[in-house]
């Protein structure tokens, strides 16, 4: 028996269990705290562009797409770079409660959204990798802020593999020699579970996308399960009570799309420097030495039940990046932007117009007692 055969028989097993009766998820607009800020979203005026940055280490020029929108001083703006499996939906949810009072600019990384998605066979090993990722938004944001006053200020928000790019953005000693004028205008930054350059124990949903081909992909689809893994990765054996049935289809149209798939497995593959499949422990001693030049005060935020990113990180990189703290938020998981969106909106807001250098290095919080965060 072929392996395809194998992979057949076994998902039709799974199909004929019943594991394709996934329960009935409900539309965003169905929650009483997701509705209102969507609804602000959909209704906020936004310029959507493409900018043309050039491919690194003899790569082709690509295209990144951005949104800017928003109503606030345009002395400040907010930059927000999303994270693995993912696209500018993320923050729709954080953008409806910002727009009224804040700039915003939402990015789509290279491989995800309306952004191109280079082939990684033609790219190199060496192009999905957080630093790479990182000098392409600085490359988008360098030809973005001519729209801005010229003494704009930023505040960086990323979540998870953005977290990453976005803490190279703060920390490359290599990026911020070569894009010095923009370093300059980073002031604050709000980092959700960012993803850390060192090898932790191996994600087992993470690791099934790694190994994904399109085949599995047609397949699960055609016999009906693959919308039913999704809600399995994403709820764990049940769905959470706050996935809703949008988030679940883009995951779903993002393993469809075999360029989306594609990069999102060469990100996952280079996350963390390596030769040959094995830890490059150099390069991530070196990613650790530039934490330690960070001067920009950062917000490390972080879901005390993270199951894909444990909240250890957090304290680890609570002792590497000078001018951070850490908000641990209790009974929260990974996605943050969805699951407790008018605290991570209150929290943003609050940092970017004051970020407490003399507050708590850690602190708990308990979204039952602050449900704004303000």
């Amino acid at each position: 028996m072929n392996r395809r055969t194998a992979l057949a028989l076994a998902l039709a097993a799974a199909l004929l269990a019943g594991c394709a009766r996934s329960p009935r998820l409900p539309s965003q607009a169905e929650f009483s705290n997701l509705a209102p800020l969507i609804k602000a979203f959909d209704a906020t005026p936004k310029r959507a562009s493409l900018v043309s940055v050039p491919g690194a280490g003899g790569a082709p020029a690509l295209r990144l797409a951005i949104t800017q929108l928003g109503a606030g001083d345009r002395h400040h703006l907010i930059v927000m770079v999303h994270g693995l499996m993912a696209d500018q939906s993320t923050w729709r949810f954080l953008a409806g409660g910002l727009a009224s009072d804040q700039q915003l600019l939402l990015i789509d990384l290279p491989g995800c959204g309306e952004s191109d998605k280079p082939d990684p066979d033609k790219v190199g090993d060496r192009f999905y990798r957080p630093d790479a990722l990182a000098r392409c938004v600085m490359q988008a944001l360098q030809q973005s802020l001519p729209d801005y006053p010229a003494d704009v200020r930023v505040t960086l928000v990323g979540h998870s593999l953005g977290g990453a790019v976005v803490l190279h953005m703060l920390c490359d000693q290599a990026l911020r020699h070569d894009f010095p004028d923009l370093a300059a205008r980073f002031d604050r930054a709000v980092l959700m579970a960012p993803a850390d350059a060192e090898p932790m124990s191996p994600d087992p949903v993470l690791g099934q996308i790694e190994g994904l081909t399109t085949f599995e992909v047609e397949l699960g689809d055609l016999l009906g399960v693959l919308r039913w893994r999704v809600l399995a990765a994403v709820g764990g054996r049940g769905p959470k009570p706050t996935t809703n049935r949008e988030d679940v289809e883009r995951l779903v149209q993002i393993l469809r799309d075999p360029e989306r798939l594609r990069a999102a497995q060469a990100m996952l593959r280079q996350s963390v420097p390596n030769v040959h499949q094995r830890p490059d422990w150099s390069a991530i001693e070196a990613i650790a030495a530039d934490y330690t030049r960070n001067s920009v005060p950062c917000l490390l935020l972080w879901g005390e039940r993270d199951p894909r990113l444990p909240v250890a990180i957090g304290y680890k990189l609570l002792a590497q990046v000078p001018h951070s703290r850490l908000r641990v938020v209790l009974g929260a998981g990974h996605f943050l932007p969805s699951e407790q969106p008018e605290l991570v909106i209150g929290l943003i807001r609050a940092w970017a117009r004051d970020a407490a250098q003399d507050a708590p290095a850690v602190q708990e919080i308990d979204p039952r007692k602050h449900p704004g965060a303000s």
